[in-house]
């Protein structure tokens, strides 16, 4: 087989697997077993290792490092795309490290490189990462009756797999892959766990277009068009929202069984703002959590996976309920029932109401509606009197009730200040030649200020009538919006652009007799417009330093990048001749 042919990713897979059943035992005694699962780019394996009186069972995943097909012909540009994939599968093995010590990711054990190895040629190499063996949820999903769509078993789902998302995000961590394939059930525990950090990026905000269609929120697709457009934490949450969505609409997305319609369809309604029916076999308690997750707009969602988590623990002290009966014509007239759902809903064939009476059984026709509604009225009438007394006896002027007490969500707060940076034009010529003198490398740019970590909720007492007040030093900017006793609280901190400061933001009653302290701690964490930098895709041709001085060390077509961190926000074609 030559290599310059593209080799189709089955025969890859089978050629990688007979190369690593000739190294077993791998990591010193582990055995290939079935395999268990695969994606677009890897193949996962039970593996099993003989221990002193009992067998230990593991997962391994396996995923190749091969160039890209444009890449093939070009060995500085196959090296090249080798090494840029080999970077893709250590930072979800850095990851996975990082998080392996929290019980909702899916823990991580070992990690092998191996070169691979085609007709004598070393043409790339394979990575090997060993993992706890864990029940895929989309595997289970597919089998009839082997996972419980009931809302309980859902919402111990959701409180793991939130703290999963947690760990992640606490680390500056966006996983950008949030979906019921990457979820995991440990049968043992009944714990679930996420898992499959290959897209993450650990990062505050980005603008690469990564993830899987019909999980990925608005502005990921925005991102992908929109000059300026970026995404934070908040898509994890909006793709955690679509999937309890899902899970509790009987595996349908959003507006896909109400209006008839095919996926995509359904997914172009969504993105473009429709607002989402709650889901059918949902409580209303926990369909305004998932509702909030997958807001449309991100200033409506959560703003972090913390304040999500809260609401849960809430919910945890509320029974769980039938769902309530959707209208479904509301959305659509000719939206399909479920058939079950049909079938709760068909009255019984009318069946005369049979009685006892002086021990014969008589057929009577009684009718209840009449009793039931003299009861209803009786009810009404009562209830109007018990109104009218309290307004007679109602003082105009008495006062509100007071708040008499205030719990913050968070007892500190970080706010990192960054710059978003978006290049809109450069200045460079199309042909470089090695004798000339320096070429220009300027640019065009727009930037906007961000920060990230900024909200809270504060509880107030239920019933209280006064408005919370606070008191914050300069720089800082504080909003909050009532929802019944709670406030949801943002802060600003843009204005304290260029200084870091530890500081407070004072919460208190009017008669400020009640307070709360919230700590703040602001950073200029960046990066920040100075921090742009170029970069070329064949530094072999032409090279630049730290500060953007080239250097010519060949001939030929290369691109150039202008980088911002690890985005790329520009770029251009060159040649370089003598």
């Amino acid at each position: 087989m030559s290599w310059e042919v593209s080799v189709e990713t089955n025969e890859l897979h089978n050629i990688i697997l007979e190369q690593l059943l000739s190294k077993q035992p791998l990591w010193s005694n582990w055995m290939i077993g079935e395999k268990i699962g695969s994606g677009a780019y890897s193949s996962v394996y039970k593996i099993t290792a003989e221990r002193s009186g009992r067998v230990d069972t593991a997962a391994m995943k396996v995923e190749p490092i091969v160039p890209s097909e444009n890449a093939m012909r070009d060995e500085e540009r196959k090296k090249r795309s080798i090494e840029l994939k080999r970077e893709l599968v250590i930072n979800e093995s850095n990851i996975m490290h990082k998080l392996k010590h929290c019980p909702n990711i899916v823990a991580y054990e070992d990690e092998s490189f191996f070169d691979l190895v085609i007709d004598g040629k070393v043409e790339g190499c394979y990575f090997c990462l060993r993992m706890e063996y864990l029940s895929c949820l989309g595997d289970l999903l597919k089998k009839r009756g082997a996972f419980e769509l009931s809302e309980i078993n859902i919402r111990r789902l959701a409180s793991d797999i939130a703290n999963g998302i947690k760990a992640a995000h606490d680390m500056g961590i966006i996983h950008r892959d949030i979906k019921p394939s990457n979820f995991f059930l440990d049968p043992q525990s009944g714990i679930f766990k996420l898992g499959d950090f290959n897209i993450s990026k650990e990062t505050e905000y980005t603008r690469t277009f990564a993830g899987t269609n019909g999980y990925l929120a608005p502005e990921v697709y925005k991102a992908k068009s929109d000059i300026g457009e970026y995404y934070t934490k908040l898509a994890d949450i909006y793709s955690f929202g679509i999937c309890l969505y899902v899970l509790m609409n009987d595996l349908y997305m959003p507006f896909e069984r109400e209006y008839n319609i095919p996926s995509e369809e359904a997914i172009d309604m969504r993105i473009h703002g429709r607002a989402l029916p709650p889901p059918v076999n949902c409580s209303a308690a926990f369909a305004n959590i998932i509702l909030r997750a997958c807001a449309y707009e991100r200033r409506d969602r959560y703003q972090s996976i913390d304040e999500l988590i809260l609401d849960l623990k809430r919910l945890e002290k509320v029974p769980v309920r039938p769902a309530p009966q959707i209208n479904e014509q509301n959305y659509h007239a000719s939206a399909p029932r479920r058939p079950e759902a049909a079938a709760a809903r068909r009255p019984e064939e009318a069946k005369p109401r049979q009685e006892k009476y002086a021990g014969k059984t008589v057929i009577g026709a009684f009718n209840p509606v009449p009793l039931i509604a003299f009861i209803l009225s009786m009810l009404v009438l009562a209830g109007l009197g018990i109104a009218i007394f309290l307004l007679l006896n109602d003082s105009s002027d008495s006062p509100l009730r007071p708040i008499t007490s205030i719990t913050a969500s968070k007892d500190s707060i970080n706010i990192d200040i960054k710059e978003n940076v978006e290049i809109t034009e450069v200045e460079c010529p199309d042909v470089i030649k090695t004798d000339s003198l320096e070429p220009m490398f300027g640019y065009k740019f727009s930037t906007e200020l961000l920060s990230a970590d900024r909200s809270l909720i504060l509880y107030v007492n239920d019933g209280a009538g006064d408005e919370l007040q606070w008191e914050a030093p300069q720089g800082i900017n504080v909003s909050a919006e009532r929802q019944q006793s709670a406030y949801m609280v943002t802060i600003d901190a843009t204005d304290s652009y260029g200084t870091d400061q530890d500081t407070a933001v004072k919460f208190y009653s009017a008669d400020k007799k009640v307070s709360c302290r919230v700590d703040v701690h602001i950073r200029n964490t960046g990066p920040f417009k100075e921090d742009i930098h170029l970069a070329s895709s064949d530094p072999e041709i032409i090279s630049f330093n730290e500060n953007n001085k080239y250097s010519i060390h060949g001939e030929g077509n290369v691109t150039l990048y202008w980088m911002y961190g690890d985005d790329v926000k520009y770029s251009k074609d060159v040649k370089i001749v003598k």
